[in-house]
């Protein structure tokens, strides 16, 4: 549909890294539950390349995009998790330097939230009623063209404070969209030259 991007061999190895790779305890945890263009879910444990997933502007806006990096494999890296539980039950458990969306005040870490403030999810804004803290493993995110994705529901950032790739990755989609454009001019310039040398 319209609000779909599909996937192609050369965006599927965005970056080098992804937003916690090399360090532990960072992003979210494994059994975080992401929404398939399909209509099912799927755990964040056992997403593949080009999975397309529900993901969000951050301001209001939803779609479905393909991911494009998983920066971890299968691990047990251990984290403390911060399970954020909103006014309609929703649960998302990141780490506490986990990039999240406050409602109209930018980007935090989940470390800063406190109960009584306002998060993005599927169906709007909801008000953070439960913060607890859990010691679990595995750390797991997804990274795809849109600037937040919905895990359990709720927006957050595929980005953690302490390895944050969001500028380089930026910087490779303007340098991939300006080596496509420059293919298509270079083929659009061949094709002159060849129809000239037949008509000489």
């Amino acid at each position: 549909n319209g609000h779909t991007a599909y996937i192609s061999a050369e965006t599927s190895h965005v970056g080098a890294r992804g937003c916690c790779s090399g360090h532990q305890g960072a992003c979210f945890h494994g059994d975080g539950t992401v929404l398939l263009e399909s209509g099912n879910s799927k755990r964040l444990l056992e997403l593949s390349l080009g999975d397309v997933i529900k993901t969000s502007d951050g301001e209001g806006r939803f779609s479905f995009n393909p991911v494009l990096k998983l920066p971890h494999a299968n691990n047990s890296e251990p984290a403390e998790f911060l399970t954020l539980t909103t006014e309609t039950g929703k649960k998302v458990e990141m780490t506490s330097d986990h990039f999240i969306p406050k409602c109209g005040q930018g980007e935090v870490t989940a470390s800063e939230l406190v109960v009584g403030d306002c998060v993005l999810t599927i169906d709007g804004k909801e008000t953070l009623m439960d913060i607890s803290v859990t010691a679990k493993y595995g750390v797991f995110t997804a990274i795809t063209q849109d600037k937040f994705i919905v895990v359990d529901g709720i927006v957050a950032s595929p980005y953690s404070k302490i390895y944050d790739l969001r500028e380089k990755y930026v910087k490779y989609l303007s340098e991939l969209n300006l080596a496509t454009e420059r293919k298509l001019v270079g083929a659009k310039g061949k094709k002159s030259r060849v129809i000239k040398g037949l008509r000489t």
